[in-house]
Order: C-alpha cells, then sequence, then structure tokens
C-alpha cells in the first residue's frame, strides 16, 4: 500500500478498499497450501471483508456531510426569523444564502 499519511480521508478509504480486495482474492479463490491453513485463509477473508464493508460505511457517510452541512444551515435559517434586529437578521440570512448557492 503507497503511503496514506498526507492523503485525505477519501483517498485512504478507497486505497484501504481496493488493497482488501486485491489482496482476498488469493485466499478466496487460490488452491495453493503456502498461504496457510483453511482456518487462517477464512480468517484473513473474514477480515478483509470486514475491512472493506467498514470502509464502504465511511465512504457513504463522508458523502452525506454536504447534505447534513446543507441542513445544518436551512435550519439555522430557520431560527434567525426568530430576530428582531433586520441588519443584524439580514446580515446572517445573506450569508447563509452566500454560502448555499456556492455549495448547490
Amino acid at each position: 500500500m503507497e503511503n496514506l499519511k498526507d492523503k485525505s480521508a477519501k483517498n485512504i478509504l478507497e486505497n484501504i478498499s481496493n488493497h482488501c480486495f486485491t489482496y482476498m482474492v488469493p485466499y478466496k479463490y487460490g488452491k495453493h497450501l503456502y498461504r496457510g491453513s483453511a482456518k487462517y485463509k477464512s480468517g484473513r477473508i473474514t477480515a478483509y471483508e470486514w475491512i472493506n464493508n467498514l470502509t464502504y460505511y465511511y465512504l457513504k457517510e463522508e458523502e452525506n456531510l454536504k447534505d447534513k452541512f446543507i441542513l445544518n444551515l436551512k435550519f439555522k435559517k430557520q431560527e434567525i426569523e426568530l430576530l428582531k434586529s433586520a441588519d443584524y437578521k439580514k446580515g446572517i440570512n445573506d450569508t447563509i444564502n452566500e454560502i448555499l448557492e456556492e455549495i448547490k
């Protein structure tokens, strides 16, 4: 596996997922005994599958972050409606709208 120290979380997870698929194949489909006993192979396969499922989960979480962020901004806009100060309120709304426009 390449050096992942300075990579983004998404790149790290994708790299780990690729590693798991690549290294699991010989244990899953290979007939050679030099890879270990059947129980050892089964343990390796289980670990690779588990880690791969974990990377999938966190990649999906990362995809949902944008939606969660937008929902949070929209919720904050609803809270701002309770404010009385017109200029202050307008400044907050304009800033939130500006960010929402940039995201979409």
